[in-house]
């Protein structure tokens, strides 16, 4: 989904009245650059866009505002699906503007989205598909619920289940904050038709994130949850002797838990 690159405009007003001679010379190609990377952003140019971003924090050098451009160089990496990049220019965002950032609870939550996102990617990798339209499934280890001393109720059926509850939990409360911000944008924006209003752009982009974080803990919690109940009975009526093992497994639907055992 294209992001919309709001926080700068601020920037594009006021740069020009902060520098002189030399500096203003730079600080109008600046902004004539950055203007052409607004340009091929809006064209679905993201590369270009990008490169035209960080030409202009180049030459902002010393610009109270430079730190700006940094959030319209995340938002474009992750456009280009280059994960660890866009978090690290939003991190590199919040450091440098940290005086003048309007929108650091967005960001922030932005740069939680894209560490789950990455995190969530590097445990599909190894089980990436081998031929063309072969699902891509990663299953966590197995845990053997009875312990050491066998029988009895196994200690990692209880922490798959708190952790399939507090994932579902958590993703109850990003859900409800999602729906917070989408009303007041509904409320705001009357026929869909917003205002051009820095703050509206960056409820637009929270309400969005939020969106997301709930869609990815929603299917692992309900999966972890679930995997943990059935756990809980095999263990509670399965022989000494049987074995039961329990993990989740994700691929591109989605998330399902995964039992094996004998009873």
């Amino acid at each position: 989904m294209t992001r919309t690159l709001g926080v700068l405009i601020v920037l594009c007003a006021s740069w020009s009245t902060t520098a002189s001679g030399q500096e203003e010379e730079a600080t109008l190609e600046a902004r004539a650059v950055f203007e052409q990377g607004e340009n091929e952003y809006g064209r679905g140019h993201y590369a270009l866009a990008l490169q035209s971003f960080e030409r202009a924090y180049a030459l902002l050098e010393g610009h109270p505002r430079r730190a700006l451009v940094l959030f319209n160089i995340g938002t474009v990496y992750e456009e280009l699906d280059q994960l660890e990049d866009a978090r690290d220019a939003f991190v590199r965002y919040l450091e440098e503007g940290a005086d003048i950032a309007t929108n650091i609870a967005d960001t922030r939550a932005r740069i939680a989205d894209l560490e789950a996102r990455i995190a969530l990617r590097d445990r599909r990798e190894p089980g990436a598909p081998t031929e063309a339209g072969e699902a891509d499934a990663t299953t966590s280890p197995a845990v053997d619920g009875r312990g050491d001393a066998g029988g009895g109720v196994g200690v990692g059926a209880i922490v798959l289940l708190g952790l399939g509850s507090a994932a579902l939990v958590a993703s109850a409360v990003t859900g409800a904050l999602a729906l917070g911000a989408a009303g007041d944008l509904e409320a705001a924006c009357p026929n869909d038709r917003c205002p051009d209003d820095p703050a509206l752009r960056s409820r637009a982009n929270e309400a969005r994130t939020l969106s997301t974080v709930t869609d990815v803990l929603w299917p692992i919690g309900t999966a972890a949850a679930t995997a943990g109940l059935i756990w809980l009975i095999i263990e509670a009526t399965s022989a000494p002797d049987d074995t039961a093992t329990a993990g989740v497994a994700c691929d591109g639907a989605g998330c399902v838990g995964v039992m094996r055992g004998s009873f």
